[in-house]
């Protein structure tokens, strides 16, 4: 499966569409991590909302970011407030497992169609993937919202660094499709605008 960025658009109709071209292709390779292409990433900002889950499931400062493009497709990523991220130089991560389950890998997730018939079903506790540290620290991610997930991002699989040195772009977790309209996600999923956000952690408004 491809995720592309193209041209802007107003539905989701199979394709992640923003300016630039950006292509990740899912495949069982150390090849992955290559294939994910750099795209304008100032340009990109007019497509799409950001907004914030603080202290997932009661873990202090484990925050999800999700960038909502105009069309409604989400990108999940981690917060600059993560650990992962905001403690980048004392942990390393080591593995990014995907296979949640014994039969339930979101590197394996098929869709379909528009409507992404057969995609996997994400709940707020729904889990993504878990991450190991070199020093034995663990997190898991969870999806945080209702939705389906459209692709999970095999680079980080073979490349975990990612997470933490680009995780609002080439270390993306999930491409998902919410199930609330884009007017009502947020809201229904209980999630901070960017603003709210920094103002919580204190942070400056570059986020």
């Amino acid at each position: 499966m491809h995720v592309v960025l193209g041209d802007e658009t107003d539905h989701f109709d199979g394709t992640l569409s923003m300016p630039g071209v950006f292509e990740m292709e899912s495949l069982a390779s150390s090849e992955t991590a290559e294939q994910v292409i750099d795209f304008p990433r100032e340009s990109m900002k007019a497509f799409y909302t950001k907004y914030f889950a603080s202290d997932s499931y009661g873990r202090k400062n484990e925050d999800l970011c999700y960038l909502q493009h105009n069309n409604g497709v989400c990108v999940i990523c981690l917060a600059p407030s993560h650990p992962l991220v905001s403690q980048r130089d004392k942990l390393f991560v080591q593995n990014v497992n995907f296979r949640v389950r014994d039969k339930v890998n979101r590197l394996e997730n098929a869709v379909k169609g528009k409507k992404k018939k057969s995609a996997q079903q994400l709940c707020h506790d729904s889990i993504l993937c878990r991450v190991t540290c070199v020093d034995g620290t663990e997190f898991t991610i969870r999806a945080g919202v209702k939705a389906k997930l459209i692709e999970a991002n095999a680079a980080i699989q073979y490349d975990g660094r990612l997470l933490q040195t680009e995780p609002q772009w080439k270390g993306f977790i999930a491409v998902l499709l919410p199930n609330a309209d884009r007017s009502a996600f947020a809201e229904s999923n209980g999630l901070l605008s960017a603003q709210d956000y920094s103002r919580l952690k204190l942070l400056d408004d570059r986020i």
